[in-house]
């Protein structure tokens, strides 16, 4: 269920950003916010429902995610939301598919690193003791290697605001 709503969202998104004019007017805006505008882009309603479809995915995943944990509390999903941040900076932030690349990678990584590091509790409350720790390691690593991040092609470089 989750992945596909995960899908349809991405998809959803995808034929937003690439089949309509506010899409258009979205990514023009996002590689260069003053042109936009002097070309005729409208910034207050781009910006407007970039808040809004920011707050509708927000929704569509607190929703997912309070099904599947037992308890809400204050820290809600603050660590899924570093490692979506993560995710996000080690893809590229810059592209769509590298950005969505970058976070399955740190998915996965989470995932491969959380089965051979030592965790503590019992089940289903087991928590990996190094394993945040074994994570920011690699996206520092990764940085370090291709500060644009792993899945932006060799010649271009990362996003440059003026």
């Amino acid at each position: 269920m989750e992945i596909a709503v995960a899908v349809g969202a991405l998809a959803s998104l995808l034929l937003l950003l690439n089949r309509t004019s506010l899409g258009l007017h979205m990514r023009a805006a996002a590689a260069d916010f003053r042109t936009a505008r002097l070309l005729g882009v409208r910034a207050n309603a781009v910006i407007s429902f970039a808040v809004l479809l920011s707050g509708v995915l927000a929704a569509t995943v607190a929703v997912i995610l309070s099904t599947d944990r037992i308890f809400v509390t204050p820290d809600f999903a603050l660590q899924d939301t570093i490692l979506v941040l993560v995710g996000v900076v080690v893809g590229g932030i810059d592209r769509l598919w590298s950005a969505t690349l970058g976070g399955f990678a740190i998915g996965f990584a989470h995932g491969a690193l959380s089965g051979f590091l030592p965790s503590t509790g019992e089940w289903p409350f087991t928590s990996g003791v190094y394993l945040d720790s074994a994570v920011f390691a690699l996206v520092i690593l990764v940085l370090l290697v291709r500060p644009g991040g792993l899945f932006v092609a060799r010649g271009q470089r990362a996003v440059e605001r003026v």
